[in-house]
């Protein structure tokens, strides 16, 4: 399966995406680039706020998941975190 990626250029998959794919965690460690990704969501959230958008229903397709990981992240290797505490 091809797809056009923002550049235009043509990307193809190994694997077809699927929301209940059992496996998908295992795929994503495997093949995925979790500093990249991490990356592109901070940059995304940086747009959102330059753009004024502080409601998460105008943030789309922004999210603060990268937060979450980054702290699950930080928690597994034993590092205080000095982040928000809800």
């Amino acid at each position: 399966m091809a797809r056009i990626d923002r550049t235009g250029n043509r990307k193809s998959r190994e694997q077809r995406y699927s929301k209940a794919d059992s496996m998908m965690y295992e795929k994503l460690c495997k093949a995925g680039d979790e500093e990249k990704a991490i990356q592109i969501a901070q940059q995304k959230l940086e747009q959102c706020k330059r753009e004024g958008k502080t409601k998460p229903s105008e943030m789309c397709p922004c999210t603060t998941v990268h937060e979450l990981v980054e702290e699950i992240n930080k928690k597994s290797k034993g590092e205080k975190s000095y982040g928000r505490h809800f």
